[in-house]
């Protein structure tokens, strides 16, 4: 069995993403985020750069349609952080998260009292949205009509968080207060479609195994146990028991897995410069020790495990993250500020700024003029 490249991991990762050739602009929206997986969103304006990143002719406008559809749903899922994924994988990411994310803050108390307030608090929610505000107040005041449901210690945490981990229970969706969706995050709470019937725990892991490595494969079972924030020998046993995987030789020792047939290029496939928002995928989706294929070993100090965990918005040259950035705008001129990792040659320099050129139609369409300007490395 030959063993896969780094490099050749990294053209099948940016052809799944939309990376090395962008996806239609007659495909929908919510189809684009279920091939490239669920999107981070806690930063929301993350989410239309992500996409324009992705596909051709790309218009703000269809994600918010999306969202006012029902296309996509906003949620707190993967590693109790705020994503958007595709309605129809939703119920999957919902039974994932209810698995792995406790509604209890204090350690050895009865689940069950909060779990009824729970639910009644989704039933409160439907067919209407509630404010942070609101879901705190109708929590206080459930709690004063059952005053012996919830342990002392267990309300004491509760409500000193203003009640957090309820607000993130996959049973509630992030709404606007009003109105349609658009370039403001979604601070209000409203049920989940009620078709979207959740699985169990072990169905939804294997249809989120596979939209790991449809987004992101060849993938090592820990990538996959890395971005759903759950144990490695979980993700095994679903690998262990599926007849539709393959197994490849990776890199070093490390064997990886992926989905019969799906798209591996040849690792000379030209890419071009592309503009990733923080918190993209092509970084979280893998496991920080094994993210070889997109970030040289030196980078990844400068990428991530900085305050909060953050990371900044990245350049790609040639496939690999090559540098962050940043943009401002003042009157009709947008700039761009681009941080290289290492000396960046005059070709490419040409090709990252005609990119820029396209960001800043995006994200300041007033600008009439764009100026990108480098720092040193």
């Amino acid at each position: 069995m030959t063993a896969l490249t780094d490099r050749e991991l990294n053209r099948a990762l940016l052809a799944r993403q939309g990376l090395l050739a962008p996806f239609d602009a007659d495909v929908p929206i919510a189809e684009v985020v279920r091939r490239t997986g669920a999107l981070q969103s806690q930063q929301w304006t993350t989410v239309p750069i992500g996409l324009w990143a992705r596909t051709s002719g790309f218009d703000p406008a269809a994600v918010w349609a999306a969202l006012d559809a029902g296309d996509l749903i906003t949620g707190t899922l993967l590693r109790g952080t705020l994503h958007v994924v595709d309605a129809q994988e939703y119920p999957a990411y919902a039974a994932h998260a209810a698995a792995h994310l406790p509604l209890a803050r204090a350690k050895g108390t009865d689940p069950a009292g909060l779990e009824r307030l729970a639910a009644d608090l989704v039933t409160a929610c439907r067919g209407t949205v509630m404010s942070a505000d609101a879901t705190r107040d109708f929590a206080d005041a459930w709690v004063a009509e059952h005053p012996d449901e919830i342990d002392a210690a267990e309300l004491e945490q509760q409500q000193a968080s203003r009640w957090r981990n309820l607000r993130a229970h996959p049973r509630l969706v992030r709404v606007p207060e009003r109105g349609g969706y658009g370039s403001k995050t979604p601070s209000h709470f409203a049920a989940a479609p009620r078709r979207a019937a959740l699985p169990a725990e072990t169905a939804a892991l294997e249809v989120l195994v596979r939209a790991h490595l449809r987004a992101f494969g060849p993938a090592a079972p820990a990538d996959v146990a890395s971005w759903l924030g759950t144990r490695v020998s979980t993700v095994q046993r679903v690998v262990d028991g599926a007849d539709d995987l393959e197994v490849l030789a990776g890199p070093g020792r490390g064997s990886l897995v992926d989905l019969v047939d799906a798209p591996r290029p040849d690792g000379d496939v030209e890419v071009p410069a592309r503009f990733l928002p923080a918190f993209d995928n092509v970084i979280l989706a893998y496991d920080a020790s094994r993210r070889g294929r997109i970030v040289r070993s030196e980078d990844g100090p400068r990428i991530w495990g900085g305050r909060n965990l953050r990371i900044d918005p990245l350049v790609l040259i040639d496939g690999m993250a090559a540098g962050k950035w940043s943009s401002a705008a003042s009157r009709s001129l947008a700039t761009v500020t681009v941080q290289p990792f290492q000396r960046v040659p005059a070709a490419a320099r040409r090709a990252v700024e005609a990119a820029a050129v396209s960001l800043t139609a995006l994200l300041h369409p007033r600008a009439a003029d764009t100026r990108v300007q480098w720092s040193t490395p």
